[in-house]
C-alpha cells in the first residue's frame, strides 16, 4: 500500500500535524491497486460510496450530454482526489470517471472518511476547499465549450492544466492530445491544428512528450476569443531566434 504517499498527501493540507494513530487508522481501512486504462472508476447512477487518492495516472471526469455522449469537465493526476463529493451527501454518481493513463490509486470507503473528518474538521475544509475549486474548473470549462472558439478554449485548457513552477506560474502541461481534445470539446485532428498554429506564433513549444507554456500572457489574452491576439514581445523575440 502507497503509505507513504497517503500521509504525504494529508501533510500538503494546511491543516498541521495530523496524530499518526487516526492516519494509520484510516490507511489500514483502505485498498490500494492499479486501474488499467479504459477501465470505470465509476458511472452516472452509481451508488457513491468510495473516494481514491491517485498516486500515478489520470481519471477523466465526464458528464453525460446525451445517453451516448460524455463531455470531459476535468483531468485528475497524482495527487488529486476523485469522488470527494459524496463525502457530503450521499447520493449517486451524476458523473463518470474513467481511467485516461494506468492508475494506481488508494481507495477509501465513505462511512471510514467520513468518521476521520468528523475527528478533523480542519481536513474537512480544506478537501471542501479543493471540491469547490474543482467544480468551478468544471463549470468554467463547460460554459467555455458552448461559448468560445476551439482556439480560445484550448488556451484556456492549457492554462488550466499546467504544472506550476515554483514562482506559481503554469508552464508545462503533460496531456496526450486526445485528453485534451476531450477537455476542450473537439476533435484530435482540430487539436493538433491548433496546436501547431499556437507553437508557430510563439505562445507554445512541444518537447519531451509535454507541452511547454512560452507566453502566459498571451494565452490568457487568447481565451477572450480575441483573434487579434499576437504574442507578447519576448514570445515574439524567441520565435524569431528559432528561425519561424
Amino acid at each position: 500500500m502507497h503509505v507513504r504517499t497517503v500521509h504525504d498527501f494529508f501533510r500538503r493540507l494546511p491543516v498541521g500535524v495530523l496524530p499518526p494513530s487516526s492516519l494509520a487508522v484510516l490507511v489500514e481501512s483502505a485498498v490500494t491497486r492499479e486501474h488499467p486504462a479504459g477501465s470505470s472508476i465509476h458511472s452516472s447512477g452509481d451508488p457513491a460510496e468510495h473516494v481514491y487518492l491517485i498516486h500515478s495516472g489520470r481519471i477523466a471526469i465526464g458528464r453525460r450530454a446525451s445517453p451516448h455522449r460524455v463531455v470531459t469537465i476535468d483531468i485528475r493526476r497524482s495527487g488529486d482526489v476523485v469522488g470527494e463529493g459524496c463525502l457530503w451527501q450521499t447520493a449517486i454518481w451524476e458523473d463518470d470517471a474513467v481511467v485516461v493513463a494506468p492508475v494506481w490509486a488508494t481507495t477509501f470507503t465513505r462511512a471510514c472518511f467520513r468518521l476521520f473528518l468528523d475527528e478533523h474538521p480542519g481536513v474537512e475544509r480544506a478537501l471542501m476547499e479543493q471540491a469547490i475549486a474543482h467544480r468551478d474548473a468544471a463549470l468554467r470549462r463547460t460554459f467555455a465549450v458552448l461559448n468560445r472558439s476551439v482556439r480560445a478554449r484550448l488556451a484556456a485548457v492549457l492554462l488550466d492544466m499546467g504544472d506550476q513552477d515554483g514562482r506559481g506560474q503554469q508552464r508545462r502541461v503533460r496531456l496526450r492530445q486526445r485528453e485534451l481534445a476531450a477537455l476542450v470539446g473537439a476533435t484530435r485532428e482540430t487539436i493538433a491544428v491548433e496546436l501547431q498554429r499556437l507553437e508557430l506564433e510563439g505562445f507554445i513549444v512541444r518537447a519531451d512528450e509535454a507541452i511547454v507554456l512560452r507566453d502566459i500572457v498571451g494565452l490568457r489574452a487568447l481565451t477572450s476569443d480575441d483573434a487579434d491576439t499576437e504574442p507578447s514581445p519576448p514570445a515574439r523575440r524567441r520565435v524569431r531566434r528559432g528561425g519561424r
